[in-house]
Formats: structure tokens, C-alpha cells, sequence
């Protein structure tokens, strides 16, 4: 808050209103651009010319700068605005001013209507004074040089008198209509304020009443903001937006215009000159830039003489206020203080209102009110709710109210009120059954108390709540019963509960945790140290008990002492449901930890059998292969030799064979690399269209052979791929194998490439035998054929497909069957066409 009226700083500058502009400030409140009908005046001014016996006379008068003639008498002078030197002499000197022959005046001989027709010689001026303040000069000219009598002097500084008690009773009047004018508006603006009008409306109308009393004023009220310890615009009718924008929201502080000044000194403040006054340095571009050259403004207060706000007139000229503006401005600001303290009240009034509400609402209750004298009980829509009436369904009648009794409570009532009147209880209270409209029976608490009472000590008005208690009835019920149904699964739940203070003692455990750990529910709450009991250890009862107060979201395996000394292998979490309670929640994990050491001796045993298995293979490979290879070579070698039957045909079955078993060893060989995770796979750049043209030209002579039709269909442009080149061609080899080999004479196996920016999609499609849909499950096993037993149709080591989806799976790739029997079948293969991208290498 601003602080209260005090003094500028001592080195700070108050501007000081000077002579002049006072005089101009009570100049002003006579209007004289307006002044008193020219009939008086002129009557006047004829009675000066017979005064003094002179063919001219004239009354000049003066605003600010501005002089004119306002009445003459035998010139043609009415209004014209350069009066005789003569008369500015008057006014400047404020003194009256007697000249014989202006001919032979060093000052006057060559000025108007003395060097120029009709020749004025003789001069004779006395200045017009209100307030003591001169405004004009009454004169008389004459065009014969000559003294002017004494006699004739007098009567015309009475004459003057004249003039200046005419403006004073024009005046006067004039004031009287702007207080009555000041009076009308001033029952409008209440009226507004009264009927709720907002309050930027009532403030802008406030101002407008201010405007309309000075014609050249711009004015504005501005509230302060105590938070924020600024201004805010609050209306402002006729100011530029531009300026009010500016200002708006500004600091409050001693050098912030004449509102912020205003506001921190909590005192008027008149800059009669902006383009001057220190206090508008920082804004003096502002306001000048908009024509506003002084500004009065003045605070608005409380009845505590806090500040609320200030008003303010603006003028595109320099000024002080006069006595009569300020008479307008102090009661434009009462005006505004009673708008915004009645704005504020009825804010703060509405606030508590909806609060109360809220309350009522939010404690379900409502509200009623009895007036004993006239038997009249009348209550608020929320109580007419709960029992579900419509507000003007309930009657205000005390009758109505007993009849929605129980029978049986009305008694109660009765009771409760009188024990509260006769002082035996502070308030009024009981709980009573309602019917409701429909019937029904609701639980009301009635709460309330005598807030008023006759001089004779009889209760007048009590009021109170009702609080509908059927649903909170209910709840309890309710929750009894889940309290009852946790409580059965708190002591049957296979896990152990415990609740813990901070100090490591118990509340409760359940009764799993009883049978784990063999104390009773009494034993372990009495015990005098049940974490020691529990961890004998004290390095790991440390811990433990750092775990229950951290409460971490985790699991923990902790070993724990029964009662007995048996060490149990369990798991623990902990729950903070409040700040000092800790809840674990615990698992016997003995079974488990039987189970992780069978895994690992399974896993060590698996193991050895791996390695076996590895050394198996390495055998076969080399005791294997060794032989076999010299079987093939030698007998391919005999194969060249022209060898007489039957020995060719024995050396061909022997070099088939050994192929054969030479492929199996492979095949075998190759799948245990891939599940052992041994097989690497080397990505690298390659055209796969041109090693489809070479997978062709490898099949077609076997197709041939087998009289199966082989198509290749890819695009005609290169198809760059990064991927294991060695595993692309295995692949696409072992399944066009399969399809030639399960295709019959005659039939089709097709090989279809197509390519998006990121993936290959290979199609091997044939019209071969097909496959049994209850074998497709088993179809990329190890060593399993649809057909099998010595009298098989089809040889293999039902090993091709297993390899083909392991190698396809290690490219990140993907690959399907869809198979009918009788039909033929289709493998779809999907890889990714680059690899390094894939895994982000």
C-alpha cells in the first residue's frame, strides 16, 4: 500500500502553482469567452460614457493570453481582439490609468484609435477585479484633450464594481446549475452503482461527469494493485488507447507522472506543465507526443485513507485546477470511491457467499431458518433437494416441516429445541428421520442455535444445517463389511504381512507370517526386539534396517531367524504408506531357491553336454570327413575310367552316397554352429539380381533332369543389397532344392524377387506335392520329413529348412510357408536390403 500523505523528498521538485496561473484558474470559473448577456454590459458601459460625458466607452476583458473588446459605445469595436494599449496597460499594471491628450504620450501617440480616426486624446481606465483578480478594464475615450474630473473617476470605478458583481451573480448562477447538474448525474451514477452496473461502466460514466464540466479535459481513473504494486487502467473514455496501454500495469514510484505519484504519496498531485515537471521524466515524451500537457490527479481512498485508485484530468494546455473544478474533481472521487468500495464489498460479499455455499454443498448440508414468533421455517434449495423437493414445493411453515417427520422423532425435536432455549445445551441438535417426496427415509443430523430473541428472553429467529447422514450410514456399513473382507485376506494371503514402526517394532503381522516365523501375533508385538530376533546378525540386521526405513520400489532376498533358529530364505518389499509406518510384505522363497540351484545344476550339466556334443562334431568331422573325401575322390576318379558293368554302376552308387553323407555331415555341422551362436554373419555390399542369374544357371540343369519347369522372375535392373552374400545364396539354393526335389514331371517351380527401399522379398513357389497342415508346425525342426521310415519316397536330413530359417533369422529377416497338399507350396522369404543400416553400424 501506498504510503500516507508526506512530503517529497528534500531534493525531489514540487512545482508551485505561480500568480498567473491561479489567476487564470479563477478566471477560468467565469466563462468570459461566455460571459453575461451584452445587454447589461452594454447599459453599463453607456452609464460610464454619461458619467464622464464622452462619446466612447468600452468594457475589454482578458483569458490567458487573449484580450479583446467585449462592449463598446460609439465604436464599432464589439469582440474585436486588440483593445486599446491603453487598456492592456490597465490589466498588466492593475491600476487605473488617466491620460489628458494620448496624442502628446511618449507610449500612446502612435498606437490604434489615436493615430487612426476617430483620434483619441482623452483616456480614462479603471481594471474590473473578482476575486481580487483583475479580468478587464472599463473605459472611457474622448476626442478632445481634457482632464476628467474626480467626481467622474469615482463613478466610473463604481461602474466597474458593477461589472464585476454582473460576472459574480452570472457566476453564481453558473454554479448553481453545475451543482444541480453535478447532483442529477451524481443519483444516476448511484443508481448504476446500486443496480450492479460493472464497474469499468460506472467508472467511465464517473469520468464523463468530470468532462462534461470542463470541455478541454481527457480524464481517467486508474486502480492500484497492492500485489503487484502498480497501476491498472480501469476507464478512460476519451484518452488515446495507445497511452492508456502504455501506462497500464506500470510500477507505482514518486517520478511515474501524476497518477504514480499520487499513489505512492497518497496525495493530489497538480503538474501544471508535463514538458517541465520532473516527476514525468520518464513518460514526458509520452504524454506530449498525445497533447496532453498538464494532468491533476488526485487519490482515491478508503474509509481507511488507503489508496485505491486515482483520478485524473488531462489538458492540452497548462493549468492548475480552479476553486470550482476542484469542487468537481473531490466529488467526482467520492463518487468513484463509493464505486469501487461498493465494487469490492459486493466482490468480497460474493466470494463468501459462494464459499459458504461450497461449504454447504461440500458437507452436503443445508441450510434452514425458524422464526419462532411467526412459526415460519424456511429452507434452501439444498435441503429441499435432499429430500427431493423443488425449492418452491417446500412450504415455509413449521407444520410442513413436522409432517416430513418420523412420528417418532417429532418428540425429539420438540426436545432438542427446548433443551437450547432453556439453556441446557449450547445448540440444537438431533438426529431425526425424514420422509422423503418419494417416500422415503432419510437420516438428517440438525444442527443450529438462536441467533436472535425478544427483550423477554423468548427466542425470536434460530437458524442452522441439516446433514444427510443416510449415504455416510451406508458407507460405514459398507466399509465395516470391506474391513472384514480385508481382514480375511490380511490373515489368508500367502504372503507375510507385517506392519513396522520407525523404531523397528511391530503393529501386526498376519497370520502367514506367524507360520513362517513362529511367533504368535501377541509374542511378536511384545517382543522387546524383534528385528534383533530376526537377524541375529548384526551386520545384516543393519541392513535390514536401513531396507524398511528407505523403502525402496524394489525386491530384496533377505535370509531371516525363526523362533526355532531355522534360517528361511525369503524376499522382501517395503511400503510407506504414511511417514513413521513401514509395511513389508514378505515371500518364503526356500522352494525357489531349490529350484535356481536344480537350474544351475541342469545349466552346468546342459553345458557339458554341449561341450561333448562340440567335441562329438569335431570328431566327426575330421574321423568323418577324412575317409569320405577319399571315398568321393577315388571314386569320381573311377567314374572317368571306362569300367565294365557292373562295377560302373557300384562305383556310381558309391560316389552318390558319399555325397550324400558328405551333405548330411555339412548340414549337420553348419546347424550346430547356428544354435551354438557360433556362425558369423558378414554383411557386404552385392548385386543380388546378378547372383539370381547364377542361382539359375545352376538349377537348370537338375530341373531339367527332373523335367520341372524353372522361372525366374526379378527386375531387370540391378538390385544392390548389403547382406552375407554366402547366406543369401544358401538360402535361395535350399529352397529351390526342396521344390525341384518335392515337384513331380511336368510341374512349375518359380523364383520371384521384388524389392522395396528398405527390404528383398524372395517368393519360392512350386506345383510339387505340398505340405500336410499338420505338419507345417514341425516343418523347420531338425531331422524332420513329412515322410519318414525305411520305404520313403524322398531322400534328406530334414536339416535344410531348420539351417534356411536360422541363416534368414540371423539377417534380421523373416520367412513363411503356405502349403496345400496335392497343390504345391510357397515360401516366402523378407530381408532387409541393407544390414548396417538395419543395426545401426
Amino acid at each position: 500500500m501506498p504510503e500516507a500523505s508526506s512530503p517529497f523528498e528534500p531534493e525531489a521538485f514540487e512545482p508551485r502553482a505561480t500568480a498567473a496561473s491561479t489567476r487564470e484558474a479563477v478566471v477560468r470559473q467565469y466563462d468570459l469567452l461566455d460571459s453575461a448577456p451584452k445587454a447589461p454590459l452594454a447599459r453599463i458601459v453607456r452609464l460610464a460614457a454619461r458619467a464622464a460625458d464622452a462619446p466612447f466607452a468600452a468594457l475589454s476583458l482578458r483569458t490567458g493570453t487573449a484580450r479583446w473588446f467585449k462592449v463598446c459605445v460609439g465604436l464599432d469595436l464589439n469582440e474585436r481582439s486588440e483593445p486599446l494599449a491603453m487598456c492592456s496597460q490597465v490589466m498588466e499594471t492593475e491600476t487605473a490609468l488617466m491620460v489628458a491628450n494620448a496624442a502628446k504620450h511618449e507610449a500612446f501617440a502612435q498606437t490604434l484609435l489615436v493615430a487612426t480616426p476617430p483620434h483619441v486624446r482623452c483616456y480614462a481606465g479603471i481594471p474590473v477585479r473578482v476575486e481580487g483578480y483583475v479580468i478587464g478594464t472599463l473605459c472611457i475615450m474622448d476626442t478632445v484633450a481634457r482632464e476628467l474630473p474626480q467626481t467622474a473617476l469615482h463613478e466610473l470605478e463604481e461602474l466597474a464594481k458593477v461589472v464585476a458583481d454582473l460576472l459574480a451573480l452570472r457566476r453564481q448562477a453558473h454554479d448553481q446549475e453545475r451543482i444541480q447538474q453535478l447532483q442529477t448525474y451524481q443519483h444516476t451514477i448511484l443508481e448504476q452503482i446500486a443496480t450492479e452496473t460493472p464497474l469499468p461502466e460506472v467508472l467511465a460514466n464517473i469520468v464523463s461527469l468530470a468532462e462534461a464540466h470542463s470541455p478541454m479535459a481527457r480524464g481517467s481513473v486508474l486502480l492500484y494493485d497492492a500485489e503487484e504494486n502498480s497501476m491498472r487502467h480501469s476507464a478512460a473514455p476519451h484518452l488515446p488507447d495507445a497511452y492508456v496501454n502504455a501506462i497500464d500495469g506500470i510500477v507505482v514510484g514518486p517520478t511515474v507522472g501524476s497518477c504514480g505519484a499520487a499513489m505512492h504519496h497518497n496525495a493530489q498531485v497538480v503538474s501544471e506543465d508535463i514538458a517541465h515537471d520532473p516527476r514525468w521524466a520518464d513518460y514526458r515524451d509520452l504524454a506530449l507526443k498525445h497533447d496532453l500537457r498538464s494532468c491533476w490527479s488526485t487519490p482515491i481512498r478508503n474509509e481507511e485513507g488507503e489508496v485505491l485508485g486515482t483520478f485524473a484530468l488531462y489538458y492540452p494546455d497548462t493549468r492548475v485546477p480552479a476553486p470550482a473544478e476542484q469542487q468537481v474533481i473531490d466529488a467526482v472521487v467520492q463518487l468513484a470511491r463509493v464505486a469501487i468500495t461498493h465494487h469490492r464489498q459486493r466482490t468480497r460479499l460474493r466470494t463468501e457467499r459462494e464459499r459458504l455455499e461450497m461449504t454447504l454443498y461440500g458437507g452436503d448440508l443445508g441450510s434452514w431458518e425458524y422464526n419462532f414468533t411467526t412459526r415460519t421455517y424456511t429452507v434452501d434449495a439444498r435441503w429441499a433437494h435432499m429430500l427431493g423437493y423443488a425449492p418452491d414445493e417446500m412450504k415455509p411453515t413449521l407444520d410442513f416441516f413436522l409432517q416430513r417427520l418420523h412420528p417418532e422423532d417429532r418428540t425429539l425435536f420438540h426436545k432438542a429445541v427446548d433443551a437450547h432455549v432453556e439453556g441446557g445445551r449450547p445448540v440444537i441438535e438431533a438426529t431425526l428421520r425424514m420422509r422423503t417426496k418419494a417416500g422415503r427415509v432419510r437420516v438428517v443430523l440438525m444442527r443450529g442455535k438462536v441467533l436472535e430473541w425478544n427483550k423477554d428472553g423468548t427466542p425470536r429467529r434460530a437458524v442452522g444445517t441439516h446433514m444427510d447422514l443416510t449415504e455416510t450410514r451406508q458407507t460405514k456399513k459398507a466399509l465395516k463389511e470391506q474391513k472384514e473382507i480385508l481382514q480375511v485376506i490380511f490373515d489368508h494371503v500367502p504372503a507375510m504381512i507385517s506392519f513396522y514402526s520407525m523404531d523397528g517394532s511391530l503393529s501386526m503381522v498376519n497370520r502367514h507370517w506367524q507360520q513362517v516365523m513362529g511367533w504368535s501375533m501377541e509374542e511378536a508385538l511384545d517382543h522387546p526386539n524383534i528385528l534383533k530376533a530376526l537377524f541375529p546378525d548384526d551386520v545384516l540386521r543393519a541392513q535390514a534396517r536401513s531396507f524398511l526405513i528407505e523403502a525402496p520400489d524394489a525386491w530384496r532376498d533377505i535370509p531371516v531367524h525363526t523362533r526355532s533358529g531355522a534360517v528361511v530364505d525369503t524376499s522382501w518389499t517395503i511400503v510407506a504408506p504414511m511417514q513413521d509406518l513401514r509395511i513389508a510384505i514378505g515371500i518364503d522363497i526356500s522352494g525357489r531357491k531349490r529350484y535356481e540351484q536344480e537350474l544351475i545344476a541342469a545349466k552346468e550339466q546342459a553345458e557339458e553336454m554341449s561341450r561333448l556334443k562340440s567335441a562329438l562334431l569335431a570328431n566327426m568331422s575330421h574321423e568323418i570327413r577324412t575317409p569320405l573325401t577319399s571315398i568321393i575322390g577315388f571314386s569320381e576318379v573311377l567314374l572317368n575310367e571306362a569300367l565294365d558293368a557292373p562295377a560302373d554302376r557300384f562305383v556310381k552308387l558309391v560316389h552318390k552316397a558319399g555325397e550324400r553323407l558328405m551333405r548330411t555331415l555339412n548340414s549337420v555341422l553348419s546347424l550346430s554352429q547356428l544354435e551354438a551362436g557360433t556362425a558369423e554373419i558378414t554383411p557386404e555390399a552385392f548385386d543380388l539380381k546378378r547372383q539370381l542369374e547364377g542361382v539359375h544357371a545352376m538349377f537348370r540343369e537338375r530341373a531339367r533332369e527332373n523335367d520341372v519347369q524353372l522361372a525366374f522372375k526379378y527386375p531387370p535392373n540391378p538390385i544392390p543389397v548389403v547382406l552375407d552374400e554366402s547366406a543369401v545364396q544358401r538360402v535361395i539354393s535350399n529352397l529351390l532344392s526342396n521344390a525341384i526335389k518335392f515337384t513331380d514331371a511336368g510341374g512349375s517351380v518359380t523364383l520371384e524377387c521384388s524389392c522395396t527401399d528398405t527390404h528383398v522379398l524372395l517368393i519360392v513357389r512350386d506345383t510339387g506335392i505340398g505340405i500336410g497342415e499338420a505338419f507345417i508346425d514341425q516343418l523347420f525342426a531338425p531331422f524332420q520329413q513329412e515322410s519318414t521310415g525305411h520305404h520313403r519316397k524322398y531322400e534328406g536330413s530334414g536339416l535344410g529348412l531348420a539351417i534356411t530359417r536360422e541363416l534368414v533369422e540371423l539377417m534380421h529377416g523373416t520367412i513363411e510357408v503356405d502349403s496345400e497338399q496335392g497343390v504345391g507350396t510357397r515360401f516366402t522369404v523378407r530381408l532387409p536390403r541393407d544390414m548396417h543400416a538395419l543395426m545401426g553400424t
